[in-house]
């Protein structure tokens, strides 16, 4: 869809309204309309919204586009998981799987142990069960493993002449993918 100048200019204005509705209509229609700057208008009604439904549409819209950047998105995510209210905690902890990051597995197992708010354990407990069937999903994926292979030939040592450092690399290799 080609992005009209005043299609932009009435939904930015709507973005301005203090009808939540209409906000959370604009943000439909910018994604729709794949606007290149979607994700700082989303990151920026994240941290300056009052409205809590319009937070959480951005909030869970930002897991739902290609970011270049999805790091940037997470450093964010991971400032609003302290502090906020439950409702943008569960809408921050699904959009962290949505985004599919499996490094924020790490994060939330720290997180898990460190929060101590009533009912969060259940959700984080639930994201960190999504985001390991999504690692597990990528250690079967055969393009996965090719890469790896890849990576690891790469950054061993070179292969000796003698037959037994032989055996051993394979065994490696085998031992990385298990």
């Amino acid at each position: 869809m080609e992005i009209q100048p005043r299609n932009l200019e009435f939904w930015f204005k709507q973005l301005e309204d203090p009808d939540p509705t209409k906000k959370i209509h604009a943000i439909e229609r910018l994604i729709e309309m794949k606007y290149p700057n979607i994700v700082d208008i989303l990151i920026d009604i994240v941290e300056t919204e009052k409205n809590e439904l319009t937070r959480i549409k951005a909030i869970r819209s930002l897991g739902k586009i290609e970011a270049d950047n999805p790091t940037e998105i997470f450093d964010i995510l991971k400032k609003l998981l302290i502090g906020e209210n439950p409702k943008i905690r569960k809408a921050v902890l699904r959009t962290i799987v949505d985004l599919g990051d499996i490094s924020a597995i790490k994060y939330l197992t720290k997180y898990y142990y460190s929060d101590h708010s009533i009912g969060i354990k259940p959700d984080v407990t639930k994201a960190l069960d999504d985001l390991s069937k999504i690692l597990d999903e990528l250690k079967n994926d055969s393009e996965v493993k090719n890469w790896k292979k890849t990576i690891i030939q790469k950054n061993s040592l070179v292969k000796s002449s003698k037959k037994e450092n032989d055996l051993d690399y394979r065994k490696h290799i085998k031992k990385f993918f298990k």
